[in-house]
């Protein structure tokens, strides 16, 4: 006996997606019955206009499986999903780098005060008085440090004085004053008496040994010496801002000097000088000197194959600016 299965109408392909999977299930429930009959009648299928039959038998065979059906519409979006569990902790990040170090804190308060040092030593020693006169003859004193020579009692004629200390001399050695010398030399023909010691400043002038038109404006014109017995060393820092001439005749020489050189035949002290503005045909080297029993510099000239002469009129170029700074030691006599 053939079993016809229920009609299922497609309409279009409009139609809802939960509708074809109802049909579906019901096509396959219809299928599983049919596998159970044992009616031995062969088995068809048809399709037509959309309605599907099914007829079977006990004996029929299984049907080629039908043609797919067309994917229908995506569904409406469900509802949202439970949350899921939280996940693990991750792990630590990395140390970030330090920060840039905070402005300096106030000053703290004082501390306390330390505990009082030990005592110095003492002071300059007193000088001790002769301690009796007797007629002519005066009692010698002891003193640890000097003994004074305007003491009382008065020194007598004669008197040798005992000394463990060093002797103090008014104004001569004065660790207040340094070493005192008079204002006029006193001269000594002893070879070992320094007789004389003298700092100061002196004028240095540039000029030609006839001067004649010579126009000389100074910036700089400054001046050194410092006398050690019969020796004096001088400095001098000239530079000028006019230097011209047109009648000058004569040697080139800075008068000046602070004291007149020593009377010997053939002394001539040289010195040292940079120098510019200069400018001569012949020579390349110009070096100071003072010759003997004279109170100025005079300038050695010498270059590469020239005979060493003075620097005169003769030499030299009228310039403008001329810068000399040098020193020089010559001997004085005492």
């Amino acid at each position: 006996m053939a079993i016809q299965a229920k009609p299922f109408a497609i309409t279009n392909a409009a139609s809802q997606s939960d509708d074809i999977n109802r049909m579906l299930d019901e096509l396959y429930q219809a299928l599983a019955e049919i596998d159970q009959a044992t009616a031995p009648s062969a088995s068809s299928n048809t399709s037509s206009g959309g309605v599907i039959f099914v007829s079977t038998s006990l004996d029929s065979e299984d049907g080629e499986m039908g043609i797919p059906g067309s994917m229908g519409p995506t569904g409406p979006t469900g509802p949202q999903g439970i949350f899921g569990r939280d996940g693990e902790d991750g792990d630590d990040g990395s140390i970030g780098v330090n920060g840039t170090t905070g402005p300096t804190g106030p000053t703290g308060p004082t501390g306390p005060t330390g505990p009082t040092g030990p005592t110095g030593a003492s002071g300059a020693p007193t000088g001790a008085n002769p301690t009796a006169s007797v007629g002519l003859t005066a009692v010698n004193g002891t003193g640890a440090g000097f003994l004074r020579s305007d003491g009382a009692p008065a020194l007598s004629q004669a008197i040798t004085p005992t000394w463990s200390a060093a002797h103090t001399f008014s104004e001569i050695i004065d660790s207040a004053k340094g070493i005192s010398f008079p204002a006029t030399q006193v001269a000594s023909a002893n070879a070992n008496t320094l007789d004389d010691y003298e700092e100061g400043n002196w004028t240095p002038v540039l000029t030609f040994a006839t001067a004649g038109d010579l126009s000389v404006v100074y910036s700089t014109q400054v001046g050194k010496y410092t006398r050690v017995g019969d020796r004096v060393t001088v400095s001098f820092n000239i530079i000028t801002t006019t230097f011209t001439w047109t009648t000058s005749s004569g040697i080139l020489q800075i008068t000046g000097l602070p004291f007149t050189s020593i009377t010997l035949a053939g002394n001539t002290n040289q010195g040292a000088m940079n120098f510019q503005g200069l400018i001569s045909a012949v020579f390349t080297q110009a070096t100071p000197r003072v010759a003997s029993n004279v109170a100025l510099l005079d300038f050695m000239g010498s270059g590469f194959a020239q005979t060493t002469a003075q620097l005169s009129t003769t030499n030299t170029t009228s310039l403008t600016q001329v810068t000399l700074r040098g020193q020089c030691i010559y001997q004085v006599a005492t």
